[in-house]
C-alpha cells in the first residue's frame, strides 16, 4: 500500500514567518495553538528578562483548523480560521497616527511578505499569493489583551483558504 508523507500546515507557516523575518530583517514570534496558548506564550515572554522584547512582532495561527482530505491529486484543502500579525501601539494615538507608526511600516510589509512567502512553499498548490482566499481585518486595539497588559495594533487573517499538492509516495 502506497502512503502520503504528512504534511504540517504549522511547520509551513512557520517556514513563511521565519521567511519574512529574515527578508525584513525582523523578529517575528510565531506561536500557534488556541487563545490560551498564545496569550500563555506572551506571558511566558513577559516574566523572562532575556524574552520580553522578543513578543512581537506576533504571527500567531489560531487552532484548530480544517483540512479537507480524499480529492485526487491534492493533500488536503485547508481552511484556517485565523492568523494575527501584531504589533504594540500606543492606544493614546488616533487611527491616522497609527496607521503611519504601525501599519504601513510594520503591520503590511510582513503581512504582503508572508503571503508571497506561505505561496512559494513547495507544498502550495498555487505559487500566486493573490490566489490564498482570505479576509483581512486591520484591528485597532482599543484595550490591552485580556490576559496581560499590552496594547497591540493587528492584521487578522480569517478563513484562510489554499489547496496543498499531494505528496511523494513511499
Amino acid at each position: 500500500m502506497k502512503k502520503q508523507d504528512s504534511v504540517f500546515i504549522v511547520d509551513i507557516i512557520g517556514d513563511a514567518a521565519l521567511h519574512t523575518a529574515e527578508e525584513l530583517g525582523i523578529h517575528i514570534n510565531y506561536v500557534y495553538g488556541d487563545f490560551l496558548d498564545i496569550v500563555k506564550n506572551l506571558k511566558d515572554k513577559d516574566e523572562s528578562v532575556s524574552l520580553k522584547g522578543m513578543k512581537y512582532v506576533l504571527l500567531a495561527l489560531y487552532m484548530p483548523f480544517i483540512e479537507r482530505r480524499g480529492e485526487t491529486g491534492l493533500y488536503a484543502d485547508v481552511t484556517l480560521r485565523r492568523i494575527t500579525i501584531a504589533t504594540l501601539t500606543n492606544s493614546d494615538d488616533e487611527p491616522m497616527v497609527r496607521y503611519q507608526k504601525t501599519f504601513k511600516p510594520i503591520l503590511y510589509p510582513v503581512y504582503e511578505t508572508f503571503l508571497s512567502n506561505f505561496a512559494k512553499d513547495h507544498h502550495m498548490s498555487s505559487k500566486d499569493p493573490n490566489s490564498i482566499v482570505h479576509t483581512k481585518v486591520d484591528v485597532m486595539g482599543a484595550s490591552p489583551i485580556s490576559g496581560i497588559n499590552d496594547f497591540v495594533d493587528c492584521i487578522n487573517l480569517d478563513n484562510v483558504q489554499f489547496l496543498i499538492n499531494s505528496t511523494k509516495y513511499c
